[in-house]
């Protein structure tokens, strides 16, 4: 950062969250790694030597290509089960693709705009009806988010540990400094919608901040705000 931005001066301070890859890449002969190609590939593997089962292995792609590989592996699935490439199509979600009504309170377009922006014109709108199914609460101490957007997770996206939601379903830990209020609050979220008891949910709090400071340098800090009711 010193290097490109000479004039911009960045402490450990201001380092919120770290993560590192690996991103594997097809075999190609070449000495130099960065000559090598980005393109994904299904290694399939048959039946056989004592294996009753195909196997496949998925190698190279990168983020920006991940969805297209994934309609690749599931076309190949289809043939191997006979099934049909017809029912692996890509689904195509546009802006204003689906009837979308929109809410009439102030208060609900506001909250509307802030999920969409999140999330995309389609999941965002999809979020925030389910949020008004029920009255729901903003957390207090993770704002702009609150109760009934963490239970949408939950139960329409198969969210079942913290590190779903921070990590898998939202972008939390690379826009906030997380606090263990944050993560308590979350907690106490997922404990109720999945059922969990105390000595479940404080374990899996546990693993999840361990996991946090091992491998991403996450030291939490406490910070409690008032929050507001969204209805």
């Amino acid at each position: 950062m010193h290097a490109l931005f000479p004039d911009l001066a960045i402490t450990s301070k201001e380092v919120i969250f770290k993560y590192s890859g690996v991103r594997p890449l097809l075999a190609s002969g070449e000495g130099i790694p960065r000559n090598a190609t980005r393109d994904h590939h299904i290694e399939h593997s048959q039946p056989g030597n004592g294996r009753e089962f195909h196997k496949l292995d998925l190698v190279g792609g990168k983020w920006t290509t991940f969805a297209d590989f994934g309609e690749t592996v599931a076309k190949h699935v289809c043939r191997i089960l006979g099934k049909g490439e017809n029912i692996a199509r890509k689904a195509k979600f546009k802006a204003g693709e689906e009837d979308q009504k929109l809410p009439s309170k102030d208060q609900d377009c506001k909250r509307l705009g802030n999920l969409t922006e999140k999330y995309g014109p389609v999941r965002g709108a999809r979020i925030a009806e389910f949020c008004r199914q029920a009255a729901d609460k903003e957390l207090r101490n993770l704002l702009g988010y609150s109760m009934n957007e963490i239970a949408w997770f939950i139960h329409q996206e198969a969210a079942v540990t913290l590190e779903d939601i921070f990590f898998r379903r939202t972008n939390i830990v690379f826009c906030e400094r997380l606090t263990l209020a944050m993560i308590s609050e979350v907690s106490d979220v997922l404990a109720k919608e999945l059922r969990l008891t105390p000595q479940e949910m404080e374990k899996e709090k546990s693993r999840f901040i361990e996991k946090l400071k091992q491998n991403h340098g996450v030291i939490l800090v406490d910070a409690v705000d008032e929050g507001e009711n969204l209805t």
